[in-house]
């Protein structure tokens, strides 16, 4: 698989600001025919999860709240959890047709199946003689 790039954290794919965004941990990978790209997303509804695509750029973002029912703290002893806004945003490693992505959510677990696009098939292209 090619690299991916990775768009820098402090910018959305449009060019606005990230700012106090949390970074989505993300697997990509690819097989013949498709690229998939797997998140955790514990505590995140589908609904409040976006997938957009710029050309060869996927962003996923979202919001993961601090759950309501429980009282507000003081003073943590430890905090690992990110709670508020979350971003993500890769360069795809190849040309893709972005008509046909398909995601799902299954046990706070994201994954999108991104079809790469056919290839064209090789021509040979014949030379007009000049005069």
């Amino acid at each position: 698989m090619s690299d991916v790039i990775e768009i820098p954290a402090d910018k959305n794919s449009d060019g606005s600001a990230a700012k106090d965004e949390g970074r989505l941990a993300l697997d990509i990978f690819e097989t013949e025919v498709s690229i998939f790209i797997v998140a955790p997303v514990a505590g995140v509804a589908a609904d409040k999860v976006e997938i957009l695509i710029n050309e060869d750029v996927l962003t996923v973002r979202g919001s993961r709240e601090f759950p309501a029912k429980l009282p507000k703290a003081k003073n943590f002893f430890l905090q690992e959890c990110f709670w508020g806004k979350f971003s993500r945003s890769v360069l795809l490693p190849a040309a893709v047709n972005s008509a046909e992505i398909k995601a799902k959510m299954k046990n706070n677990v994201l994954v999108i199946a991104i079809p790469k696009a056919k290839k064209a098939d090789s021509q040979k292209i014949s030379i007009e003689p000049g005069e």
